[in-house]
């Protein structure tokens, strides 16, 4: 899902400033893009992945790819080749071939592969970006493919820029120290006026509760909604948009309300239309916890994508539909909260980006409340269903979880791994010291969490 992004861009030469306006792309992981010369820069955030730049500066063809992990479990039939180094760097190198670019004038430029947030042995044994990394030097070098720069591991994120008009690469620390040292201690708003900020959120629409219900009533008859659907231009835009988009793999152009339904089922249907009622009702832009335009809702829905893929493979202990809409709206409470993080940015880059702090522990030193406890609140305020309040109130601490522990347990899983592997999304980190107790509780094995890591992943 290409995502373009108008930014000003200023460039200081002494004391004159000059601005120009430059589109840019932003790579999904797993994905990659080649092009001639023109005036666009193309953009990977980079945590554990690994990002690779290729330029031929004869004929002024190049491209980004962002390698999400080493190889293929299913080695014989890979599916989304492009994920892995192994498979796509190959079909990445062969797409510039085909542009008019030559292996013996390539020059390369790789990054990422770093251990971000607080390292487990876990992170350390399985190497993920390392391996990454090392797999594509050795395709690299095999194609007699020079390595201008390589800066990877370490223990940071970083963006990965080609600027296509000239290729130039650069790699920028998603660290930022004109705000990140000497900034004071934000005044925290008082226990009063978050809830009156809770009290003045757009609600939830009521067609999304409709859904909600049928979704875990297990309710199939859909006239009603669809006839809703229909009446509402907005909605029926955006399902129709989240349908022909890579997060839900479609290759069949769908240009109606009718034909995705067909095409969709039931049952997925109905998850597309709530997840497009959440996005007009719920999510506007944040300013805070978002460190691009749309990161909040791009992430809530490619949490609800992973999780419904990973409680495919629990054994029925969690359904795929429920885990779904805990995953959509694991993180409401940020709608509360984004305006009073907004204000306090520079003190969580601090916390967070140089000291190491995580998210929940930098919202109660601020605010003395969490996106966490807030979204539960929330939750409650506007009736949704029993089994989302501790997948909302407890995932980044799921053993916290009363009722229902899987599902919590399910929703951390599948943020850990995106925090790992989708950048540039939201200013949040998982702590993967609870990994472990989440693999028990769901029933997984240590040996499965390449396997895992495949499945939870998914283009953003």
């Amino acid at each position: 899902m290409a995502v373009y992004l108008w930014l000003n861009y200023f460039v200081i030469k002494g004391l004159d400033i000059e601005m120009t306006v430059r589109p840019r792309q932003i790579i999904p992981s797993g994905s990659f893009v080649v092009s001639g010369t023109e005036s666009l820069v193309l953009d990977a955030y980079l945590g554990s992945c690994v990002g690779v730049t290729l330029w031929d500066s004869e004929t002024g063809v190049g491209g980004l790819h962002h390698l999400l992990l080493p190889e293929p479990i299913e080695k014989s039939r890979p599916w989304q080749p492009e994920k892995f180094a192994s498979t796509g760097l190959p079909l990445f190198i062969q797409a510039l071939c085909e542009k008019g670019a030559h292996t013996s004038r390539l020059q390369a430029t790789l990054a990422g592969g770093g251990l971000i947030g607080p390292v487990s042995q876990l992170d350390l044994d399985l190497d993920i970006g390392g391996r990454t990394a090392e797999i594509a030097c050795n395709l690299l070098e095999k194609e007699g493919i020079s390595i201008l720069k390589a800066e990877i591991g370490g223990y940071f994120s970083c963006r990965m820029s080609l600027d296509l008009s000239s290729g130039d690469t650069e790699i920028t620390p998603m660290i930022y120290p004109e705000i990140s040292h000497n900034s004071p201690v934000p005044v925290c708003p008082t226990p009063e006026q978050i809830r009156e900020t809770i009290q003045t959120i757009r609600p939830i629409p009521q067609i999304a509760l409709k859904l909600l219900r049928m979704i875990h009533n297990d309710m199939n008859s859909l006239e009603d909604v669809a006839k809703e659907v229909r009446q509402d231009q907005v909605i029926s835009a955006k399902v129709i948009q989240l349908c022909n988009s890579a997060l839900f793999s479609r290759k069949m152009n769908t240009d109606s309300i009718d034909r995705a339904l067909v095409l969709m089922g039931e049952k997925r249907f109905l998850m597309l239309v709530l997840s497009a009622a959440v996005d007009s009702g719920i999510f506007g832009y944040s300013r805070g916890y978002s460190l691009c335009k749309g990161g909040l809702y791009n992430h809530s829905l490619g949490m609800a994508v992973a999780c419904e893929s990973l409680a495919k493979r629990t054994s029925n202990r969690v359904s795929p539909a429920v885990a779904y809409t805990a995953g959509l709206l694991h993180d409401i409470g940020k709608v509360v909260l984004d305006q009073y993080v907004a204000e306090a940015i520079p003190f969580f880059y601090r916390r967070i980006l140089e000291e190491g702090k995580d998210l929940i522990t930098s919202e109660k030193a601020c605010f003395d409340t969490t996106h966490a406890e807030t979204g539960c609140t929330l939750a409650r305020l506007w009736g949704l269903p029993d089994v989302l309040y501790d997948p909302i109130a407890c995932h980044h601490e799921p053993e916290k979880a009363e009722e229902y522990p899987e599902l919590t347990h399910l929703v951390f899983f599948s943020d850990l791994i995106l925090s790992r592997f989708t950048m540039g999304q939201e200013l949040e980190r998982m702590d993967a010291r609870r990994l472990a107790e989440s693999l028990d509780v769901l029933g997984f094995s240590r040996n499965q969490l390449p396997a895992l890591i495949d499945t939870v992943s998914v283009p953003l």
